[in-house]
């Protein structure tokens, strides 16, 4: 699959229709239960049945490369599974407890993985909150139920999730709770066509004709998927949560649970007050980050990169000409220009070889790369030496500047001369990038 596929799906919010996830083995599981029954009879052969359709869920967990979430489904459904054979009743916290400590035995580091986080906060908000929503609209129109009951779903999985998605993705699709009306039968279908081509394939002309349905239903839905990503405001972007917001947001999910199970208006009240906190913080960051005016300069190769960030104003000015490579550096810099609430920035080019002043206020900017000094004007807030092949001595006595900066196209050897030989002066050595707050 491409990026752009993978971006149309991740802003309608079906991402995890396309990545193997606990979903699939539930449909794996239906198809399974339904066709064992057909077979042997709903009541008959439970054990044999059982054991049939964990080694087949198993299966697909290998044929699809052990994803932390189809282990996660695998092992649940196995404990359920098993309990259902003995008889004895099985807790589904801790079959998820269960699956959770398996995985981390073998595979310690995928506590980390964004994966492993999303399954398992999703399974768990999906069976504490999903009954309670349920619960609160009963429609007795079958299909209006189940519809109502799917978007319960959603909605479970949308509250525990959030916190997690906007520190990681930076987005909220506002569309998704809708795309999830569809998309979930349209995955059942296409993985039922898919079993159904497996099945057929020595029957040429039945299994193109498969082949032709399922691929004009995965049009359809990749169709439906555009169009609900053309409606407006589709996708909330560059939404960025520092650490202790997620932890403001994870305590107040945590408060409402408390709030549910023991109904004492100290955790409502805690709720309300976390979220206030989480919106004043909110507010004072944007506030400070609109007050810094800031020079950031990037190591990018032999080029210089500089990015101006004044009072909500985003610019970069560089000497690099590739589209290729703005793109890249546009790509590189999206969730530090989104943390600091910035728009895409405006980009303005430098020469190589000429000398430059960039203003930022009051403030002048001098870039060197000649000898051939700007006369009407000598005092500089910064001046950026950006040759090797500069006398710096020179250039020191017809220049005044408050702080000098090294740029990363001098070489070690230049560098370390300048620093030794002007020791008294203020330089600024660029290594890997230079960030320097303008005052």
């Amino acid at each position: 699959l491409n990026k752009e596929i993978k971006q149309e799906f991740t802003s309608a919010g079906a991402m995890h229709v396309l990545a193997v996830s606990g979903l699939h083995v539930g449909i794996i599981l239906y198809i399974l239960t339904f066709l064992f029954n057909a077979l042997f009879g709903k009541y008959r052969f439970k054990i044999m049945k059982t054991i049939g359709i964990v080694t087949l869920i198993w299966c697909f967990a290998l044929l699809t490369g052990f994803s932390i979430s189809v282990i996660r489904s695998a092992i649940m459904f196995s404990f359920v599974a098993i309990g259902s054979i003995s008889g004895n009743k099985i807790n589904i916290y801790n079959s998820i407890a269960a699956s959770a400590f398996i995985i981390l035995l073998i595979y310690p580091s995928a506590l980390v993985d964004i994966g492993f986080q999303l399954s398992y906060i999703a399974v768990l908000g999906i069976i504490y909150f999903h009954p309670k929503i349920n619960n609160l609209l009963y429609i007795k129109n079958k299909v209006l139920n189940h519809l109502w009951s799917i978007t319960a779903v959603s909605i479970a999985a949308q509250i525990v999730t959030i916190p997690i998605s906007l520190y990681y993705f930076h987005q909220i699709p506002v569309y998704s709770i809708l795309t999830n009306l569809f998309v979930i039968y349209f995955a059942i279908v296409i993985i039922s066509f898919g079993i159904l081509s497996l099945t057929t394939m020595f029957v040429p002309s039945l299994f193109s004709l498969i082949i032709i349905l399922l691929e004009k239903i995965i049009s359809l839905l990749y169709y439906l998927i555009n169009e609900v990503n053309k409606l407006p405001n589709a996708t909330l972007n560059q939404l960025h949560l520092s650490n202790f917001q997620v932890c403001l947001l994870i305590g107040s999910i945590v408060l409402i649970i408390i709030y549910l199970e023991r109904k004492k208006m100290i955790s409502l009240y805690s709720f309300i007050g976390l979220l206030i906190l989480f919106m004043i913080i909110e507010h004072f960051e944007n506030y400070n980050f609109s007050k810094h005016q800031e020079l950031i300069i990037y190591n990018t190769e032999t080029k210089l990169t500089l990015n101006i960030v004044d009072n909500q104003q985003n610019i970069i000015y560089t000497s690099d000409t590739t589209e290729k490579r703005i793109h890249f550096l546009k790509k590189q810099l999206y969730n530090y220009w989104g943390s600091r609430d910035l728009h895409t920035p405006q980009i303005k080019y430098l020469s190589d070889k000429r000398n430059s002043i960039i203003r930022i206020n009051k403030k002048k900017i001098y870039i060197l790369n000649n000898h051939q000094l700007n006369e009407s004007s000598s005092h500089y807030d910064y001046t950026l030496i950006n040759n090797n092949n500069l006398n710096f001595s020179k250039v020191l006595n017809k220049l005044k500047t408050k702080e000098w900066i090294l740029g990363n196209k001098l070489n070690k050897p230049t560098r370390e001369r300048i620093i030794i030989e002007n020791r008294d002066k203020k330089l600024n050595s660029i290594k890997g990038y230079c960030t320097i707050k303008i005052h």
